[in-house]
């Protein structure tokens, strides 16, 4: 319940009467209600507002076209841009494809990072074999959930170097055959930015200074295992919605994301870099944490299977919901129906005392 997280206790809710459907969040809207909500708090704008779906219990918004920002070839290309490597010892390593070299950051030097310990320290490689999975980038600001594609090598560079502990080298190894290997040796939030590149003005970063560009407040679908990087703040960061009725998996370990919250909330930490590695299959409701209307629904596939759709990242409507499995809840706790009960007592005491009167 509401308030009592570490109880094992069932949500009850209102029953829906006949001109009103549930929302994802368990409550019940009639037409004027859905269409205040969307207008003013669902979407981004009241000029974003196209309507609701009754039966996902969702508003239906304007969103950035997916592939006018990042195409399919555009999404497969870019997929490991930024990569977790099981090598010895493991790294986190970064790819400037259109310059030909890489940068290695080993992740011992990470320890800042909020839940690192829990997702890309050597316990997360089944073996340290040089094999590698992609590290999906996402920021956190007033907007809500930015899920970034082609993630801006320098700016990703400077994030990472931002939460790092203290001063060290770090390799940058050119990926063409006539170059070799050197170390440079950087200190933290000090590194030069090595490249620049022209960007795209659509889907982009509402943060001062930011050069992300991507999808707002996304629908996700995740490999099991995937990592996810949020670059987040003290004010903005990511909040499970445990209440939330597509959430589908009740045993959900969402601890990383309790630490997070006590650190940006109650100590303040100056960290500004959040890694969580998806384990669990099922369905995710998260919100950001100073305005419960942004959300981002994450669906984790189970182990050898594959989403629908080359992604990660999709806006927000009523087909990637349904394409992602993602739906309300139906098998939940009602209060009573009082009204029903109290007419068919009363209505058995009718018939008792008419049989009386009879005999």
């Amino acid at each position: 319940m509401v308030g009592r997280e570490q109880d094992c206790v069932k949500h009850v809710y209102d029953i829906c009467f006949e001109g009103t459907t549930r929302t994802q969040d368990g409550q019940c809207y009639t037409q004027t209600e859905w269409e205040n909500f969307c207008t003013h708090y669902g979407c981004l704008t009241q000029e974003d507002y196209l309507g609701y779906d009754m039966l996902l219990g969702m508003c239906k918004c304007k969103v950035d076209d997916l592939e006018e920002i990042c195409d399919l070839e555009c999404r497969l290309a870019q997929r490991y841009s930024v990569e977790f490597i099981c090598s010895d010892p493991p790294v986190v390593r970064l790819n400037w494809y259109s310059d030909n070299y890489q940068v290695d950051i080993p992740v011992s030097s990470l320890t800042r990072v909020i839940n690192a310990r829990n997702s890309i320290m050597s316990d997360s490689c089944s073996a340290l074999d040089g094999s590698s999975e992609p590290i999906h980038m996402v920021e956190m600001s007033s907007n809500g959930f930015l899920g970034v594609y082609e993630p801006d090598m320098d700016q990703t560079l400077s994030l990472l170097t931002d939460n790092m502990k203290g001063a060290l080298n770090i390799s940058r190894v050119s990926t063409s055959s006539s170059s070799s290997r050197r170390l440079l040796s950087v200190s933290v939030g000090r590194y030069q930015n090595m490249t620049h590149r022209s960007r795209r003005l659509m889907g982009n970063s509402f943060l001062p200074g930011s050069n992300y560009l991507g999808i707002d407040n996304p629908t996700v679908c995740l490999k099991y295992g995937e990592l996810m990087f949020f670059s987040v703040s003290n004010d903005y960061y990511p909040v499970y919605d445990r209440d939330n009725l597509y959430n589908t998996n009740d045993q959900f370990d969402y601890g990383g994301f309790r630490e997070l919250q006590e650190a940006q909330a109650l100590i303040g930490t100056e960290t500004t870099l959040f890694s969580y590695k998806f384990r669990d299959p099922g369905v995710y409701a998260f919100y950001m944490s100073t305005n419960k209307d942004r959300k981002m629904y994450v669906r984790v596939m189970a182990e050898s299977a594959q989403c629908s759709e080359d992604g990660p990242f999709f806006p927000t409507t009523p087909r990637y919901i349904i394409q992602n499995g993602i739906s309300i809840e139906q098998d939940i706790l009602l209060t009573p129906d009082w009204v029903l009960i109290a007419s068919m007592l009363a209505g058995a005491l009718f018939i008792m005392i008419l049989l009386v009167i009879a005999w």
